[in-house]
């Protein structure tokens, strides 16, 4: 058999190249067209046809043999061209058959995984639908227990809402002022030490912080703000303060507390710490003992002690927290947030004996968001933990927020009327409103010597210093 392949402008003249050259029985296997370079340079390009043909060579049968079967060549060529064009034809069908079942195979993989996580969520279903049958059938055991123990929620004792204008703000830090002229006079008064954390970073505590101090003040709290993020401060940041000490200088011995404080906005006293300082990741035993002789000897009248601590379950956080009368968890509506904030607490309650947090949850869309965190929280607290967990409220993700930041200012000093201002100021009579600890909880405490009472205080200089024994 001769192939061949013919070249033409036109397909008439390869049909007629073709019947020369190989005769009249040949056949026509393939056709094309393709731009063939040409010309006097060799660049211009001239649409030609291109044809495969093809046609018997086999010398005639020789005396004696039979021939071949006439017309068998001619039928096994055409059957040929029919395969060669079927090929070329079937080639894409094939192709996207082969993408379809590895689609296929793709969507069976994540049917297959979707079936596994729709099984777990099933699972978790359960497990809280059970929980929250046993919540009810537990409901009048609940309401038997001690108020102190009981865990409230904000709906229990509701601060009335009033107007948000700066005349009614005004107004109203007025008449929260005058309230406190029934209280022993400010010398005689304790302080309230509390510290904010929180179990996962960006959820913004410290900004809950600098607008809980400025809140707090402007009712007119003498309030003193510690930034025990020791590594990575940055309240003096977001006050747009410059501190020449920090609280490195005092751990160092080269200053004192007073030394190192600076003023913030209404009066607000800071303690600030350094930014990037690896040497207080972990406070050692001595420097603890320092920090809590220089509170213990600081001559500052204090209404409110509020602790900045870091995120996590890291030794100094832990320190910090135990140290305080009141502990805030603050936490997001996101489940990494959810999660955290119930291992700090885990960790404070089996290693420490911290029995009550209070829970803030912030940047949430409405209050019906933030009181599902508090539900979910307080669904596996219950089942796992012997804690109480009492809910103070929330703050809504507002832009005003992010604007206050941007220009190093508290939201509730630039923008009062603001929602997220609002539930700050509403935060700050809350706290305003808890009741003062006479005794420490019983392990080391920040300005402890003020919380005792005379008959309660010890005798031992050692034991001013060192605050007792720990958990």
């Amino acid at each position: 058999m001769q192939i061949k392949k013919f070249e033409a402008l036109k397909m008439s003249e390869a049909l007629r190249a073709i019947k020369e050259e190989l005769g009249p029985d040949a056949v026509i296997l393939s056709t094309r067209e393709i731009q063939k370079k040409g010309g006097k340079f060799g660049v211009m390009e001239t649409p030609v046809i291109e044809v495969m043909a093809a046609a018997d060579s086999t010398p005639p049968p020789a005396a004696g043999q039979s021939p071949l079967r006439p017309g068998i060549f001619q039928h096994l060529l055409k059957e040929m061209a029919l395969a060669g064009r079927f090929s070329a034809e079937i080639a894409p069908i094939q192709e996207e058959l082969r993408a379809i079942r590895e689609s296929l195979g793709t969507i069976k993989a994540i049917s297959e995984e979707n079936e596994k996580q729709f099984s777990r969520l099933q699972k978790t279903y359960d497990e809280m639908k059970e929980l929250l049958k046993k919540g009810m059938e537990g409901s009048r055991e609940e309401t038997a227990r001690p108020k102190e123990a009981r865990v409230p929620s904000k709906l229990v004792n509701p601060i009335p809402t009033r107007e948000t204008g700066a005349d009614a703000v005004a107004m109203d830090r007025k008449q929260e002022t005058s309230s406190l002229n029934g209280l022993p006079p400010r010398g005689n008064r304790q302080p309230k030490v509390i510290s904010v954390t929180s179990g996962k970073g960006g959820v913004g505590k410290t900004n809950v912080v600098a607008n809980l101090a400025v809140a707090l003040s402007s009712f007119g709290q003498r309030v003193l703000v510690l930034d025990a993020d020791l590594a990575l401060g940055n309240i003096d940041v977001l006050f747009g303060i410059v501190p020449k000490y920090s609280l490195t200088h005092v751990l160092n011995g080269e200053k004192t507390l007073p030394e190192i404080m600076v003023e913030g906005p209404r009066g607000i006293k800071i303690l600030p710490t350094s930014s990037g300082t690896e040497d207080l990741t972990h406070l050692t035993p001595d420097q603890k003992l320092t920090l809590l002789s220089a509170l213990d000897q600081l001559e500052q009248d204090v209404d409110i002690f509020l602790i900045d601590t870091g995120a996590g379950i890291s030794a100094n956080v832990l320190f910090f927290s135990t140290a305080a009368q009141e502990i805030i968890i603050v936490a997001a509506p996101e489940p990494t947030s959810l999660t955290d904030a119930y291992a700090v607490m885990k960790v404070l309650s089996k290693q420490h004996g911290e029995k009550r947090f209070r829970l803030l949850v912030n940047m949430v869309k409405n209050e019906g968001e933030a009181k599902e965190v508090y539900r979910k929280l307080c669904l596996v607290s219950e089942q796992f933990l012997d804690i109480s967990i009492d809910y103070i409220g929330s703050i809504p993700n507002d832009d005003y927020v992010k604007m206050a930041v941007c220009q190093q200012k508290a939201v509730v000093d630039i923008y009062p009327k603001a929602k997220s201002s609002v539930e700050f100021t509403r935060l700050a009579k809350n706290v305003m409103q808890w009741p003062i600890a006479m005794v420490p909880k019983g392990g080391i405490q920040f300005l402890w010597k003020g919380l005792l009472a005379p008959q309660y205080r010890p005798a031992s200089p050692l034991l001013e210093k060192t605050g007792g024994t720990g958990h």
